[in-house]
């Protein structure tokens, strides 16, 4: 019974520390129908980033964090600018199709540089805070931390979509393109924020992901494709449903690893995805 609740505990930990990396990917592909497949890159390059402030600028992770992610807001209106935006104008399937096949080439190209420059070793960041036991089950204070963040961070982003005149354009601008232009919505600056936003968040969240793991130049596609789990799982377009998402596939990898064996835990994520996209293609709280 004890293995079970500190394993329940690890999985909700770990499903928020899932959703803070997932809501840049959700913004992208389900605002801007963009599967950016370069995602989990820009969050390996964030950990990079935290790494390296931290040995030679002394710089704690709550505070390279955030600059990271500003820093990282503008190489996301960068990139859509150069690459993605003049894909806007296509047919849905043929944006999602071009997208992948960008951010895919963009991805490889990533890895392939973080590589070379580094050295190709895996990195983390030596920072830790400590636990609080309670009735025999630990807390890691960090992961309680970063829990709490995801929550306050779904909350903000819920409402920052649906009360402030900004939130609405973009959700406008996705319902019906020609009618939000009409309107005088300025569809390219929407897209541009949104998807900076996005990468901002990806960066942001590789900074605490190195704090717990270590971070190389190749996961970056594997993550993507987890975060794309996350997103459909839960809901294309709900924010709530990314954070719930996030939390089905943690507990799913956390239960597997412990009854069945660490080896069949990383299939998991992607049986999931098979399986909501067969049963319940809308996810657990996306709408028909």
């Amino acid at each position: 019974m004890a293995a079970f609740v500190q394993i329940l505990i690890g999985s909700v930990l770990q499903g928020g520390l899932y959703a803070l990396g997932a809501f840049g990917l959700s913004l992208s592909f389900g605002v801007l129908k963009i599967l950016n497949l370069s995602h989990g890159d820009f969050l390996m390059l964030g950990g990079f980033g935290g790494y390296f402030a931290l040995v030679y600028l002394g710089l704690n992770p709550f505070v390279s964090a955030i600059v990271l992610g500003a820093a990282f807001f503008l190489v996301g209106i960068g990139y859509h600018q150069a690459f993605l935006a003049r894909l806007s104008h296509r047919t849905p399937q043929g944006l999602l199709v071009a997208s992948v096949m960008v951010t895919l080439g963009t991805a490889l190209a990533i890895e392939d540089l973080t590589s070379f420059l580094s050295g190709g070793a895996p990195v983390g960041i030596p920072y830790r805070l400590h636990s609080l036991t309670w009735g025999g089950a630990v807390f890691p204070v960090l992961r309680l931390i970063l829990l709490a963040a995801t929550l306050i961070l779904t909350i903000a982003l819920y409402y920052f979509f649906s009360r402030t005149f900004l939130g609405r354009a973009v959700r406008a601008s996705t319902i019906n393109r020609d009618g939000a232009l009409l309107v005088g919505i300025n569809i390219r600056r929407i897209a541009l924020f949104t998807f900076g936003l996005g990468t901002a968040l990806a960066a942001g969240t590789g900074v605490f992901y190195a704090t717990l793991f270590t971070v190389e130049p190749f996961m970056g596609l594997a993550l993507a494709l987890k975060y794309l789990a996350v997103i459909v799982v839960g809901g294309m377009g709900s924010l709530p449903g990314v954070f719930v998402g996030g939390l089905v596939i943690a507990a799913a990898e956390g239960f597997t690893a412990y009854y069945a064996g660490p080896r069949w835990s990383p299939m998991v994520a992607f049986a999931i995805l098979v399986a909501a996209l067969l049963l319940k293609p809308q996810g657990l709280l996306g709408r028909e």
